[in-house]
């Protein structure tokens, strides 16, 4: 059975606010509304075995879900749009799917991944079901080689434990704003 989290007319914050803890998904998710997660505080764990095709993470999915501590995004998601990520400040390990063109989809502050500041990226997807499961941090992270396209904005502002060298593809064709890497 496919899985529809909010209408898209006006659902916000699904979760939102809530004390939910772990969530799990199948690979049948066809749809989730504006800022499903925002500001579930205690949430720390979630899964996805899949998305379907054409499946898209709304902007303020996560944003300030402060105890995520570990996520890796299905392959087949495309584009991670604006404050995905935004201020979950117990996120350690990231894993983006080779499927990857764009980071920073939006039309407002373009913060992906701000105020990370444990974030950095892994190389391979996997499964967390706790903290001895969170991948070590590697000193160099390619890119997915796909990506295009990190629209200017604070991406990845305060994220103090990104990866030592970070490798981005020959596709990138901009990333303008004096603010995207700040610390």
């Amino acid at each position: 059975s496919l899985v529809k989290l909010g209408t898209g007319t006006g659902d916000t914050q699904v979760f939102g606010n809530s004390g939910v803890q772990e969530l799990y998904f199948g690979d049948d998710i066809t749809h989730m509304s504006f800022n499903t997660f925002s500001n579930s505080t205690k949430l720390w764990k979630i899964e996805f075995a899949g998305v379907t095709e054409n499946f898209k993470f709304p902007s303020y999915t996560f944003d300030n879900c402060s105890a995520l501590k570990a996520f890796s995004i299905p392959e087949g998601i495309t584009t991670l749009p604006e404050r995905m990520f935004s201020s979950c400040s117990s996120l350690k390990a990231v894993y983006l799917p080779s499927t990857l063109t764009t980071i920073n989809s939006g039309s407002q502050t373009h913060a992906t991944f701000a105020n990370c500041t444990n974030m950095y990226f892994v190389d391979k997807p996997f499964t967390f079901t706790g903290d001895s499961d969170i991948p070590a941090k590697p000193d160099v992270y390619y890119f997915p080689s796909g990506l295009t396209s990190i629209a200017s904005g604070e991406v990845f502002k305060q994220c103090r434990s990104l990866n030592k060298t970070l490798v981005f593809p020959v596709g990138v064709k901009s990333m303008s704003n004096a603010w995207a890497f700040e610390a």
